[in-house]
């Protein structure tokens, strides 16, 4: 919809990485208990081979087949810019279930995937390096 700003999402990735307690004086992200969870609040998983997003009640909203990944971000058209395999970058578009944008450094210089940005411009920067 035109217009309409996309919900906030949260990533949480479930690919084996461990958890960590935050820091000391960080404040706890739970919302009142007497109070209905926000519709515009979920949150995007990866594991057992799916990326799924959940809605605020926890219910599975959205999923496709998906592989590991270290990094996601929302774009705000709603998309997801997100790492496939350990050297390519794509843009998914959720309502269609589909890879609409790929960047395979694989291709260009064989290095690895650290990272992915869309810059305010529109162009995606990509974060590429040799594993030691």
């Amino acid at each position: 919809m035109a217009g309409v700003k996309p919900p906030v999402l949260v990533p949480f990735l479930l690919s084996g990485l461990c958890c960590q307690s935050p820091p000391a004086g960080t404040p706890d992200v739970v919302p009142p208990a007497a109070s209905a969870p926000d519709p515009a609040h979920r949150v995007l998983l990866q594991g057992d081979g799916k990326l799924a997003m959940l809605d605020a009640r926890g219910e599975i909203e959205w999923q496709m087949p998906w592989g590991g990944i270290h990094d996601v971000h929302q774009l705000p058209d709603g998309h997801l810019l997100v790492q496939q395999g350990a050297a390519a970058v794509v843009e998914i578009d959720p309502a269609a279930k589909a890879v609409v944008w790929r960047y395979d450094s694989s291709k260009q210089d064989g290095n690895c995937v650290f990272d992915a940005l869309r810059l305010p411009s529109g162009n995606t920067l990509v974060a590429t390096g040799k594993r030691a």
